[in-house]
């Protein structure tokens, strides 16, 4: 089985490349759902979360407030810090544990990841794909739907730089042009590696 790293800053356009291999029938591991998985039901984790950052961190009903988190870690680059290294492991684990179980029926797999330059989970992947595109843009796009202009620049601060994306890349898909040029590209790479997962 053929793994695919596929990387980039937020708002880079990774989920809209992920997606049409998703649905292509191409399965994809999003990092962040398992970071989300693993702070709901592992409770190592949790009990590590409350003691390092208080019970505050929890909702009314007793659960993760992942908002609440990502706010505090975002603005203070040690507290991000040891959220990761108190989640990383447990992270690493569950997605070993995907990869294991998609190898049997697959030979094609992507994990999506936007620090994917700082994890452990790059020794898993045979290619890394990096999406890149102008900050402004990146930006532009996402203060149209998804977060303020300080969330934006607070979780951009804390992802890798373009160099370290570089550094670690087979491919990199500069996505400074329109939608349908991306699924273009999407579609390139999928005819790829589908040939290259079939050797």
């Amino acid at each position: 089985m053929i793994i695919i790293g596929v990387t980039g800053g937020i708002g880079s356009g990774k989920t809209t490349f992920c997606n049409y291999f998703s649905k292509l029938g191409i399965p994809v591991i999003i990092a962040d759902e398992v970071g989300h998985f693993v702070l709901a039901n592992n409770y190592n984790v949790r009990f590590q979360i409350i003691r390092y950052f208080g019970a505050s961190v929890l909702t009314p009903e007793n659960k993760i407030n992942k908002n609440y988190l990502a706010d505090i870690v975002f603005k203070n680059k040690l507290k991000l810090k040891k959220l990761n290294e108190i989640v990383h492991s447990a992270v690493i684990h569950q997605v070993r544990k995907k990869i294991k179980s998609l190898s049997l029926t697959n030979k094609l797999v992507l994990i999506e990841s936007a620090i994917l330059p700082k994890t452990q989970l790059i020794k898993y992947c045979d290619f890394i794909i990096s999406i890149m595109l102008d900050k402004n843009i990146r930006f532009e796009r996402k203060l149209k739907n998804q977060f303020s202009k300080e969330e934006l620049i607070n979780r951009s601060k804390n992802q890798p730089k373009d160099s370290e994306y570089e550094q670690i890349s087979d491919f990199i898909i500069i996505n400074n042009k329109s939608l349908k040029d991306l699924k273009n590209i999407s579609k390139f790479y999928f005819e790829l590696f589908k040939k290259i997962a079939k050797n």
